[in-house]
């Protein structure tokens, strides 16, 4: 499982997260690592906007990730507003054999 732990000693401001998306229809190509604390990963989107991801909003996709991979749950029973960022640096970090 990807922990916020794994977040902070993985992912670097500058990095470029591809976007995920179970359909694999993807609304955007990827966004940017702006900055990463103990406490939230600020990201750029590729319309140019920032969005600051907590470490709550984090666990709480995360809690989800395995069922929401495996489609025993719909998308949009995915918590939190910044859902489609925190999708996306699971699946990095998973496709990257965090342990």
């Amino acid at each position: 499982m990807v922990t916020w732990l794994n977040v902070v000693r993985k992912i670097a401001p500058g990095q470029s997260v591809p976007y995920y998306a179970r359909s694999r229809k993807s609304q955007c190509q990827a966004f940017s690592i702006v900055d990463v604390s103990n406490g939230a990963v600020e990201v750029r989107a590729t319309t140019g906007g920032l969005r600051r991801i907590t470490r709550a909003n984090f666990e709480a996709v995360a809690d989800v990730w395995e069922d929401y991979k495996a489609e025993r749950i719909p998308r949009a029973s995915v918590p939190t507003f910044n859902s489609s960022y925190i999708l996306s640096l699971i699946n990095l970090l998973e496709q990257n054999t965090v342990s």
